[in-house]
């Protein structure tokens, strides 16, 4: 079964824009970008981030990407060190980033 969150980025006017999408699927997780969501949040701005510099790239690990993971925070990364579901990665965010 996969599972799948988006990644939204916000500019500094407040405007949302979905740029990519975190998805599970056969034991891995895989990371790429919306191409039209990046195109669109470019004209306000939008770098891609650190870890994910490629945007026309798709990028997968067998445990969770660390740009995620920090998103936990110190007491939840320790609390799931082995099992972190993307339902527990919902609304989490970093800056101007969030999952939904």
């Amino acid at each position: 079964m996969e599972h799948s969150l988006n990644l939204v980025w916000k500019n500094e006017n407040g405007d949302s824009f979905n740029v990519g999408q975190l998805s599970f699927r056969s034991e891995k997780y895989y990371f790429q970008y919306d191409q039209e969501g990046v195109k669109k949040a470019k004209d306000s701005g939008f770098e891609p981030l650190p870890s994910f510099p490629r945007t026309n790239s798709k990028y997968f690990k067998e445990e969770l990407f660390t740009t995620f993971r920090s998103w936990l925070g110190e007491k939840d990364h320790r609390e799931h060190k082995e099992e972190v579901t993307l339902e527990t990665l919902k609304n989490l965010g970093n800056g101007d980033f969030q999952l939904v």
